[in-house]
């Protein structure tokens, strides 16, 4: 929807820009951005892992709590916990068991799973859709300053903090005077914030959609 704005009526452009005010990116991973990504580990890609075994594996790594270095520092892999070594970690989905897990996702190819989006053969149409959703002027100016938020917890995967490290790059990279992106943290939140403290989840977004100082 953020990109597609300019290619509708004014009528509804117009009505949209009446609703929507603030617009939250909760963790978006960098491969959903088009980012290419180094060498790095995810189960879903672990060639020593058996295929049905993989998604079962990728389930229990996704939410576990990871314990990165100093990620101010872009880019230095030598900050990322890619989550190998999963002894004494924590995970929201511990008490969970595999068949109610197998309810919430499912990664299996079919019509419930979309993860062919990210393979190599979409990332220059991904990043073309997330530049001009986010960067474009056209696009930014018709949703005429409604403020993008995106909120990240510290402890999620490292996927997620290689895209916070990428918009990063290119919200300097477009030197606006209002920054085209905002970011906001969650302190101790793994990727499952919403299922570890789901009270603590809301008040977090609704925070994040009250005015800000500059705002009219």
């Amino acid at each position: 929807m953020l990109a597609s704005i300019t290619s509708l009526s004014p009528s509804v452009q117009a009505r949209l820009r009446g609703s929507v005010k603030k617009m939250i990116m909760w963790e978006p991973p960098a491969h959903c951005l088009g980012v290419k990504l180094p060498p790095t580990y995810i189960p879903l890609l672990d060639e020593n892992l058996a295929p049905d075994v993989r998604p079962l594996v990728f389930r229990k790594w996704v939410a576990l709590h990871f314990h990165h270095g100093d990620l101010s520092l872009r880019h230095d892999m030598s900050q990322i916990d890619q989550g190998n070594d999963n002894t004494r970690r924590t995970s929201p989905f511990d008490a969970t068991s595999p068949e109610e897990l197998a309810t919430l996702t499912d990664l299996r190819p079919g019509a419930r799973c979309d993860n062919y989006l990210i393979a190599p053969t979409f990332m220059d149409v991904e990043r073309s859709i997330v530049y001009k959703a986010l960067f474009d002027s056209t696009t930014r100016s018709t949703w005429s300053g409604v403020d993008v938020w995106h909120l990240v917890g510290d402890k999620a995967t490292h996927t997620v903090h290689m895209a916070t490290w990428y918009l990063k790059d290119q919200v300097e990279l477009a030197g606006t005077p209002h920054p085209a992106i905002l970011f906001a943290e969650n302190p101790g939140a793994s990727h499952f914030y919403m299922w570890e403290d789901p009270e603590g989840a809301m008040k977090k977004l609704e925070a994040l959609t009250r005015p800000l100082k500059c705002d009219p």
